[in-house]
């Protein structure tokens, strides 16, 4: 056996395609590709392979949602589309929406997950369409209509995927597609484009190569056909007929010399080459299809029962050498063709595995710029009203100017790549063998790995160097000539260089004066990741965040900056691309100008070459009368005059003109629509005399072909906003500005985005998690109101005449007066330290009564600075330093004076308070750790030596330091005491008050009425003693759980304990209420490390100066949450888009919750209002199947409202921490959520909330994201990490995805314990294969006939039958019905003596029938029963190992039987004699059943049910309709369920002598046994599973309508493989399927959809969904987890 080269099967598979993301069509912008083919491709023959996922909430309309063909008008022709769920192929669709439809399947397409989807024109009669690997033959429509349309796959027509651009509503509603394949002329089969998983069992995509021929290589298969007696065919059939490549034309067995069939007859195909893929066979009717063993054994693959001969039959995904085709009735054997993966076997031909004319491949993962075909064949496709294609680590162009700190919502320290600009400190030294350069202390340091685009210093103010050691810089040697590009060199100071895009791999440094005292720079790379390659070019760059400024400098060493005049646009906070702001035009007369107009001739002058870059974001009323948008205009007016150039937008073209004298020329005219509220990117480029325009890094015109350029003078300076004639002014919002003299783009470019286009959702998962980076570093956000953080006084604060240093890096929000940074003085005469910012945004100090000293350069708004006040005695100057750089000094001292330390405000938060972020504050006594200029630190800072304060560094506490004061001790060792608070504190007496050393007030009183409790968890104490104040009466205190009895008014209690386990106290409103204002242990006070003031609510935040890295708010590769489409409780109130990460709700009170639970773990989610908000918090239970909100009654969500209070079950929580969210939108809010501890928190604005403590959480539950509306009307977008966050959660919180909420253990292949397979009866003894391992349990049903239900199991023996549908005792024999069970299935025989009408069909040839299996431990081989005490040897199998000894544990009352264990897959078989009414009987698993069922073998006794769900004080019965039978207990007495060790049973007289439990509990991944509450809608509750299920059943357990109905339904994915499952049977009923659930009314309903994470209710009635308010019942076992081993999904369904 071989595989040749290019064979695509399951063996010599290479590994899963990793796949880094999707690209998302579900947007309201209504993107789409499209492609016009230059030639005609072939029409005839075709495969398309694609992966998406689609939206189960389409409606009716035809959506336009993988490959079609358009004409110029409004008509779209032939396709492949999506639309009412179901796939269809359609020849045209009119512009009034009517459709020619070729094939339409009835299958169902409404799961969350990934399609692996195909389409396949084998010829022109025979057409495919796939799901999944599985061929989808059950079609509404099938037709085939020769050649198809006159446009498919035509030169000159033009392509789509995705919307259409003709009519409204053909949009795609896909949110994610990927790996999109054009076969153009082979029919290919799944198998080349994905595998089965061998691990997980799943579908996963392969990459598809052009390597290699098909199947056919050139080999004569007929060569290898044979038949039973030799090469005995047919004359008029002969065995080349099979290979031929015409499925009609078949070779089949001659017949007997007198005419007769050969009854014994076979053909068999001894194949060269393993069979390994998809294979299928024409044979005809009556025709079996076996594979050969090498030991000649036989194992059936398929039949042609159809009646017809020629027949295809589908073999599945097989590998195989040998097939054998036997006659079983009917024809004779024959072959017509055989097919691997798609392709016919055609003797001595050669097919070569190739894309053709027209092919392509389109990864749409990020990794290239979207519609980029990566085939080779050049087929590039155009998008359309795409934005941002990616995050920001894989775009090309287009980087942000500043540093962005996790995911774009503040401006880093420095300019883009500042994390690689750096400096060096040079000095020259003489060891003996001259003069030499040093390098940070290096002698003639090497350097390497600098990088193209970033700056570094060569610091030269040393004295060793002074004016005789000329530092410079060569490409050419050590001493060669000078490097000046991007070169900026002032003697005795420095030697800065902007590494130009140019620069060679290698430069040199070396002195102008002496030879040999230099060394060399190598390995200079380019890296776009950490720099712009042409920053040296950059000659204009304006972030417009906090100001309007000209930044060039930062980025270019050798630019000069621009004045900036600002006319009427404002700073706009919150709304920003890659900042949390940006500037806004109103659309009437703003305006920005920078520079003067001669700086920009150079744009006109037609000599040089430039690029000009910005990001714009208009509003709705963009496009308005006079409103467009002017991006870089130096043309005045356009017209009448002027000159210069301009480019902009009008309402409906992108332009770009050049005014020569009053005439205007234009040079671009695109035509162009600017979408609404989303950021998009504009370049121009000037190459020569060409002229291109890009929209989101789409070239989108060109232009060589224009009239002579201006020189002349611009008639304006730079000007954005406006034309100086008000003709248009700017509607919206601008970021970004850019200008370079170098055309910087040369082809399409892929543009960042924080809400990109492609996502990390993927079909492939990952291995491992997809876990953010760890991010542990923080900052304290201050609101510029009563904030403020405080020291007790202490000498290490008292500077005196000694050094000192005290630095912070601080962030401004705001300018309005000056603000304190840092303070040791009270009273606010600066007689001790003061250092403070000023409104223009100077740094500013007072030392010892002396000052103002204001610095000359500026902490800007919304950049990070780094501030440092050192005292340097040597030098005799106190002195400022900001960004490391040098600036005002005096000689004066810091003086004794020392009242504290106050941070951020002056005297606890009473006036002048900081608006904005401070981080790292750190404070020496006794060093001045800063002498000269010095690079501005990169990391947090450390305890370095005199250290006396480091604090402003959490994430998650704002009281926490690493160095204070206040840290002395066993006790106070850096705990921060009030974070052990629970409950909220009135607004104005925080928690903190009562831990900030005072024992006299303000202290900490609860918000009235509530309560507050400090759970320190103190041991090895002697006493407690508390302070506080009593007000008023009826309030309570309890130190460890008793009550206290303190005085009224001011009071000290003291208790001996030697633990503190929690102090609690109460308050019921202001008059009555109980205040703690200090709590001792020991004779130690407790404190905080840093305390904040009364009234205030400075927070910890994740913003810091130093966290870049995109992965810690960005999630890897795998499966993500989005809102749950399926889980709405208003279809036409709400309207998700987006793909379903928007949702638009227009009514009162209705809701939407994401897709995925959580049940441990630390969790994320942002919500971004575009308009209005309402709710935000976390749901579980079915709270989104009822209108909620209003009177905040429900019980099942906890969410913050907009007055800044958590609702729950009609009860508010006030207090402080908690934000109140805006209504108006253009803000972001997280919520981070601890499903173990059940807490949640808020992030606004980067800070941290105070923790929520959820009430009546039930262990178990699943808790979903909220978002919800109160009354009127609400459009917010929802993020759960598949988009970079705004806001990086605090360590341990991670995105919503697949890969985190998967169980630690998981079962991976639920297969190898449960599953099902479906046979037709015969009238000999049979083998049924279809299952993968050695069955314990099985319970088969007939199809199509009645019949009763027969149970088997290996514990009793096979033989032994027990009847669900019945309460009969045991009947049969050793090996009745099953004689044996194997590996792969069991063998069925006719000998059975049970009575009733199973006696003759269960082996009926005509009848089909279904086996449900389970694996427990194995089968007990014992051949005697217990009936003492102990065990028999053998008689308990565990995990498949029998045991000689066996001792149960619990101290069971009676010992079994015996018993089959399965320990991984929580299922076991107990078989026992009762003895009592209170028997208990060990079960042998884990931990206790949370399903069982049980029945006596041995007398006429109903089958009892219990299900913890349900509570064991009662039972339901499985041969009935009945819900219960008055509320019986399960066990022997009520609510005495099982135990982890025991059943507990015998209490009732249907447990009575022989008697057998099957017991079941939850596995994740495996099987779960819950409720769920009935709507009576055909729109069903929704049930989350974790894994896709197998085998499900659903019965109504309370009593409602009509319960004649209220069956056990049975379903399983085999016998319905697509949705909607409408096969189903009935456990306590003998009818055939297509009964309901009174075993006799016919049904064409579907019931239910099964899912990748759960199942759907889709039907009305009492069967699954009866009385609205009615509980149901399921029992789910897998087909397979929702979360795979590499974390990705189960395929849907």
């Amino acid at each position: 056996m071989t595989l040749r080269a290019g064979f695509h099967g399951t063996v010599g598979q290479p590994s899963a395609q990793v796949i880094d993301g999707s690209l998302n069509f579900f947007q309201e912008s209504n993107p789409y590709l499209e492609f016009t083919p230059g030639s005609d491709g072939n029409r005839s023959t075709w495969t398309i392979s694609f992966w998406a996922k689609v939206d189960p909430a389409t409606g009716t309309t035809y959506n336009p949602f993988t490959l079609a063909t358009s004409d110029s008008y409004s008509y779209q022709y032939e396709g492949l589309h999506y639309a009412t769920n179901n796939l269809y192929y359609i020849d045209y669709i009119s512009s009034g929406g009517g459709a020619n439809i070729l094939w339409k399947t009835n299958a169902k397409f409404r799961d969350t997950g990934w399609y692996h989807f195909m389409a396949v024109k084998v010829d022109n009669s025979t057409f495919k369409l796939y799901a999944n690997k599985e061929e989808l033959t059950d079609l509404a429509t099938s037709t085939n209509n020769g050649n198809q349309s006159t446009y498919w796959n035509k030169g000159g027509q033009k392509m789509l995927i995705g919307g259409s651009p003709h009519a409204t509503g053909y949009s795609s509603h896909s949110p994610g597609m990927s790996q999109f394949y054009f076969i153009d002329g082979l029919a290919l089969g799944p198998g080349y484009f994905g595998f089965t998983d061998p691990l997980t069992n799943t579908w996963r995509p392969k990459k598809f190569r052009a390597e290699g021929t098909t199947i056919n290589d050139g080999t004569v298969w007929s060569n290898s056909l044979t038949t039973n007696a030799g090469d005995n065919f047919d004359a008029s059939g002969p065995k080349v007929d099979a290979f031929d490549g015409d499925s009609t034309d078949k070779c089949y067995t001659a017949n007997n010399s007198d005419g007769t069939t050969q009854d014994t007859s076979y053909i068999q195909f001894n194949s060269p080459v393993v069979l390994n893929g998809d294979v299928e066979i024409y044979v005809d009717n009556g025709n079996a299809v076996f594979s050969v063993d090498s030991s000649g054994g036989l194992t059936l693959l398929g039949k042609n029962n159809t009646g017809s001969d020629n027949q295809r039959v589908r073999l599945g995904f097989i590998q195989t050498s040998k097939l054998r085709v036997l006659m079983e009735g009917g024809s004779r054997p024959a072959i017509g063709a055989i097919s691997v993966d798609g392709v016919i076997m055609i003797d001595s031909t050669t097919t070569n595995l190739d894309f053709g004319t027209n092919g392509f491949y389109l990864p749409m993962d990020g990794n290239s710029p979207i519609g980029q075909d990566k085939s080779g064949k050049g087929n590039d496709w155009t998008p359309v009203n795409f934005g941002g294609s990616n995050s920001l680590e894989k775009a090309t162009g287009a980087k942000p100017i500043l540093n962005t700190t996790q995911g774009g919502t503040v401006a880093g320290v420095g300019v883009f790549g500042s994390r690689q600009n750096v400096g060096y400190a040079v000095t020259v030294y003489d060891d003996g063998g001259g003069n030499k350069y040093y390098i940070d202390g290096v002698k003639q340091a090497t350097l390497n790995g600098l990088i193209r685009g970033a700056t570094y210093t060569f610091d030269t103010s040393d004295s060793t160097l002074g004016s005789t050691h000329p530092f410079r810089l060569s490409a050419t040697s050590a001493h060669g000539t000078e490097y000046t590009n991007g070169v900026l060199a002032v003697t005795g100071t420095a030697t800065t260089i902007t590494i130009p895009h140019d620069a060679p791999e290698s430069l040199y440094y070396y002195c102008t004066a002496h030879s040999g005292m230099g060394s060399s720079i190598t390995g200079i790379t380019t890296n776009e990741k950490l720099a712009d390659q042409y920053a040296s070019n950059c000659v204009f760059a304006a972030p417009l965040v906090g100001n309007n400024e000209d930044v060039v400098t930062s980025i270019a060493c050798t630019a000069t900056t621009h004045a900036v005049t600002t006319s009427g646009a404002t700073s706009s906070g919150g709304i920003g691309n890659f900042y949390n702001g940006s500037v806004k035009f109103d659309g009437t007369n703003d305006y920005i100008t920078w520079g003067s107009a001669a700086d920009w001739k150079f744009l006109s002058d037609g000599t040089s070459d430039y690029t000009m870059e910005t990001w714009i974001r208009a509003t709705s009323t963009y496009g308005y009368s006079g409103r467009g948008y002017i991006l870089f205009n130096t043309s005045g007016s356009i017209g009448s005059g002027e000159n210069g150039v301009g480019f902009w937008l009008s309402s409906s073209a992108l332009n770009f003109h050049v005014s020569v004298g009053g005439g205007v020329q234009t040079v671009i005219s695109h035509t162009y629509t600017l979408p609404p509220d989303k950021w998009v990117h504009c370049a121009l480029v000037k190459e020569g005399n060409e002229i291109r325009a890009y929209i989101d890094g789409i070239k989108v015109a060109t232009n060589s072909s224009y009239s002579t350029w201006n020189s002349n003078t611009p008639s304006v300076t730079l000007n954005t906003g406006r034309t100086t004639g008000g003709y248009y002014y700017n509607d919206g919002y601008m970021q970004d500005m850019r200008i370079y003299n170098i055309a910087k783009y040369t082809g399409d470019f892929v543009v960042p985005s924080t809400s990109p286009d492609i996502l990390p959702d993927t079909p492939s998962g990952v291995s491992g998690s997809s876990k953010l980076t760890k991010i542990t570093d923080g900052a304290v956000s201050f609101d510029g109101s009563g904030d403020g953080l405080t020291l007790a006084t202490s000498s290490d604060f008292t500077f005196g005449s000694v050094d000192f240093t005290i630095e912070m890096i601080i962030y401004p929000t705001e300018a309005s007066g000056s603000k304190i940074l840092f303070e040791n003085d009270s009273s606010g005469n600066g007689n001790g330290v003061i250092l403070a910012r000023n409104s223009s945004q100077q740094i500013f100090f007072y030392v010892n009564g002396n000052g103002a000293y204001i610095s000359s350069q500026l902490a800007p708004n919304k950049v990070w600075t780094h501030v440092a006040l050192v005292r340097d005695g040597t030098a005799g100057t106190t002195k400022i330093y900001i960004n490391g750089v040098g600036d005002t000094s005096n000689s004066n001292d810091a003086g004794t004076t020392n009242d504290g330390v106050f941070i951020g405000s002056r005297n606890s938060g009473a006036s002048l308070v900081f608006g904005g972020l401070i981080s790292n504050v750190r404070v020496l006594k006794g060093t001045a750790l800063y002498t000269k200029n010095f690079t501005p630190p990169t990391s947090p800072l450390t305890n370095v030596t005199n250290t006396k304060l480091l604090c402003c560094q959490s994430n998650l506490t704002s009281g926490a330091a690493a160095v204070s004061p206040n840290i002395s001790g066993s006790l106070n060792n850096g705990r921060v005491w009030s974070s052990l608070v629970s409950g909220p504190p009135r607004k104005e007496d925080r928690v903190a008050n009562a831990f900030n050393g005072s024992t006299s007030g303000p202290g900490a009183i609860p918000a009235y009425p509530g309560t507050l409790t400090f759970a320190p968890g103190l041991t090895s104490i002697s006493s407690v003693k508390i302070y506080g104040y009593y007000a008023g009466s009826g309030v309570t205190l309890h130190v460890n759980g008793s009550a206290q009895s303190p005085s009224a008014g001011a009071f000290t209690l003291t208790i001996s304990t030697s633990t503190l386990d929690s102090v609690v106290w109460t308050a019921t409103d202001g008059f009555n209420y109980m205040r703690i204002d200090a709590i001792e242990i020991d004779s130690t006070v407790l404190i905080d490390p840093v305390v904040g003031p009364d009234d205030s609510n400075e927070a910890a935040t994740t913003f810091n100066p130093f966290n870049t890295d995109i992965n810690t708010v960005r999630g890897q590769e795998t499966g993500y949450a989005t809102l749950n489409p399926l889980k709405v409780n208003s279809s036409s109130d709400i309207v998700l888009s987006d793909g379903n990460l928007r949702v638009d709700i227009t009514g009162n009170y209705y809701n939407a919750v994401s897709t995925l639970g959580m049940s441990s773990g630390k969790f994320y989610c942002e919500i971004s209002p575009v308009r209005g908000y309402s709710y935000f918090g976390i749901a579980t239970g079915d709270v989104v199947t009822n209108t909620w909100g209003g009177d905040q009654t429900n019980n099942t969500a906890w969410v913050l409202h907009t007055n800044g209070s958590i609702y729950h079950n009609n009860a508010t929580t006030n207090g402080t921490g908690f934000p109140t969210p805006g209504t108006s939108g253009g803000y972001t809010l997280g919520l981070l959520f601890d499903a173990d501890n059940k807490t949640m928190r808020y992030v606004d604005k980067g800070a941290v909330s105070k923790v929520y403590n959820m009430a009546n959480t039930v262990d178990g539950d699943l808790f979903y994201f909220f978002v919800g509306g109160d009354a009127g009307s609400y459009e917010i977008d929802v993020n759960f990490g598949q988009k970079p966050f705004k806001y990086a959660p605090p360590d341990g919180f991670q995105p919503l995805n697949d890969a985190n909420t998967r169980p630690v253990k998981v079962i991976p292949r639920s297969d190898q314990f449960v599953g099902l397979t479906t046979y037709t009866g015969s009238v000999s003894p049979q083998t049924v294969g279809g299952i993968n391992f050695t069955s314990d349990f099985i319970w088969i049903k007939s199809r199509t006939h009645t019949g009763w239900h027969i149970l088997q199991d290996s514990v009793r023996g096979f033989g032994k039958i027990l009847f669900a549908n019945d309460d009969n005792a045991e009947v049969g024999n050793a090996n009745d019905l099953i004689s044996d069970v194997s590996s792969t299935g069991f063998s069925v025989n006719t000998n059975y003596a049970g009575g009733t009408d199973t006696a003759t069909t269960t082996t009926s040839g005509t009848n089909s029938y279904v086996a449900w299996c389970w694996k427990a431990g194995g089968a007990p081989t014992a051949t005697n029963d217990n009936t003492s005490g102990a065990m028999d040897a053998n008689s308990v199998s565990i995990d498949g190992v029998l045991q000689s000894a066996y001792t149960p544990s619990g101290s069971p009352s009676v010992y079994p039987k015996k018993m089959s264990i399965g320990t991984k897959q929580g299922f076991s078989i107990v078989t026992w004699s009762r003895s009592s009414s209170t028997d208990s009987i060990p079960h042998g698993l884990s931990q206790a059943p949370t399903f069982i069922i049980q029945k006596s073998t041995s007398a006429s006794k109903r089958w009892q049910v219990g299900l913890s769900v349900l509570g064991w004080d009662r039972r339901m019965y499985l041969e009935l309709t009945n819900p219960d039978e008055d509320s019986t207990s399960f066990g022997y007495t009520d609510n005495f369920g099982p135990t982890n060790t025991l059943l507990r049973t015998g209490g009732t007289s249907y447990v009575d002598g022989d008697m057998v439990a099957y017991c079941w509990h939850d596995v994740p991944g495996l099987q779960k046994f819950g409720k769920f509450t009935a709507n009576a809608s055909g729109d069903g509750p929704f049930v989350e599973l974790g894994f896709r299920p197998s085998i499900l059943w659903v019965k109504a357990s309370s009593s409602a309508g009509d319960m004649s109905y209220a069956s056990w339904l049975i379903v399983d994915g085999e016998r319905s493989p697509t949705n909607s499952v409408n096969k189903a049977l009935f456990a306590n009923k003998s009818a055939a399927e297509g009964k309901r659930g009174n075993g006799s009314d016919s049904y064409t309903d579907a019931w239910l959809d099964i899912l990748s994470n759960g199942f759907k209710i889709r039907y009305d009635g009492t069967d699954v969904n009866g009385t609205s308010g009615q509980t149901y019942i399921y029992c789910a076992w897998a087909e397979a987890p929702t979360v795979n081993l590499f974390g990705g999904s189960s395929n849907a369904r």
